[in-house]
């Protein structure tokens, strides 16, 4: 029988050789946090091998977290990567990571559009390798997001009239939009008046709603609506009076804003300012021509009157009289549109009148004939002539 043989190798000093091992360590970070739904979330991984020896077959894995789906993976060299959103998330490894070695990861995933306002993300992500590690306790890190809806409102205002004439109407046209990503609940819309100017009426669309001063008051106008969809509108009018007294060449200035409890990353365009100059107002002008001069006695005689409004502004409630003499005696009498005339009751009584309907700035009247009677517009004249025919 032949005697077994044990080698034993020693190593320095006799002792055995010391196994290797190799401490990883995974770090991980989020932004943004909160995050919006459907928007975009980076995760920061940074896997170090702290020693003492190097590390083999390096694998550093990242789960996708529930209300995510899997975007983009960033690796340095020498790694290699592959992503299974559905069965495995993020791996990705190395064949031997030396002792000291760092290695950062840029995970980004998309939020489901869907995920509710209030939801919290969690992930975790942890290394491994083949070689021994004396301290496991470090291998993973996990990081929280909290989900926070976001909308990017916006609101615009317009002005018409510009200018407009002391004592008129002034129409602000004002446009809420939601320009996402998320539906704003809570939306607020609020315009002071300004001086100078008083509260007519309001225009609101469905879903919204106003609490405005009373008619011919002064103070501020708020508009709200339970929520407002991304890529939506609501569009708003608010009519006011311009003082008669506002001096011509005075500029209004008149802002608007707009708020909601849903997040707003862009305030920039929350607010909106309408500048409006104030005109002089209505400039009334009045001639009056006759057909014939001298006249044959016993024939008719036409008389042309024109109205002229000279003015930028309207005038309201205008009448024209036209007071005939005792030699003359009322035929009939031709008005433009929008006017509205009272002839004399009998033949040769005195001072027609004429009253204009409403109307727009800068027309002219022109009315013709003989007699009395009266022509008048009820509501404005702008700037346009008008002309009446008496005979």
């Amino acid at each position: 029988m032949v005697p077994a043989m044990v080698l034993a190798i020693a190593g320095p000093g006799g002792a055995a050789p010391k196994a290797a091992s190799a401490d990883l360590s995974l770090t991980k970070t989020d932004s943004p946090d909160p995050v919006a739904p459907g928007a975009k979330l980076t995760y920061t991984i940074e896997v170090k091998n702290l020693g003492p020896d190097s590390a083999s077959s390096v694998q550093m894995h990242d789960p996708l977290p529930n209300q995510t789906s899997f975007s983009s993976i960033g690796a340095p060299a020498g790694w290699s990567c592959t992503a299974s959103g559905e069965s495995g998330g993020v791996t990705c490894t190395k064949p031997n990571m030396a002792s000291g070695d760092d290695a950062t990861f840029s995970l980004v995933v998309t939020v489901n559009p869907s995920a509710s306002g209030g939801t919290t993300i969690t992930n975790t992500a942890s290394v491994q390798s083949s070689t021994a590690d004396p301290t496991a306790s470090n291998n993973s890190d996990s990081t929280t997001t909290s989900v926070k809806g976001q909308a990017d409102l916006a609101v615009t205002k317009s002005d018409s009239p510009d200018p407009v004439g002391a004592g008129g109407t002034l129409t602000y046209t004002l446009t809420v939009t939601n320009k996402g990503p998320n539906t704003a609940s809570g939306v607020v819309l609020t315009d002071t008046l300004p001086a100078g100017e008083t509260f007519q009426s309001d225009t609101v669309p469905a879903g919204w709603s106003c609490s405005t001063p009373a008619v011919g008051g002064t103070g501020k106008a708020t508009c709200t609506t339970s929520s407002l969809p991304a890529n939506k509108s609501g569009i708003i009018k608010l009519a006011v009076k311009v003082g008669s007294t506002v001096a011509a060449g005075t500029v209004i200035t008149n802002t608007a804003s707009v708020s909601a409890q849903t997040s707003d990353g862009a305030p920039g365009n929350n607010t909106a300012t309408a500048k409006t100059t104030v005109s002089k107002g209505a400039d009334l002008s009045i001639t009056k021509t006759a057909s014939s001069d001298p006249v044959v006695a016993g024939t008719a005689l036409t008389y042309t009157i024109v109205v002229t409004n000279k003015g930028s502004g309207t005038a309201t409630t205008v009448k024209m009289t036209d007071g005939i003499p005792s030699t003359e005696g009322f035929q009939s009498v031709t008005a433009p549109t929008g006017w509205s005339c009272t002839p004399p009751v009998a033949r040769g009584v005195r001072n027609p009148h004429l009253h204009q309907d409403p109307d727009a700035q800068g027309r002219e009247g022109h009315v013709h004939g003989a007699g009395p009677g009266e022509c008048g517009d009820a509501g404005r004249l702008d700037h346009r002539q008008h002309r009446h025919r008496l005979r």
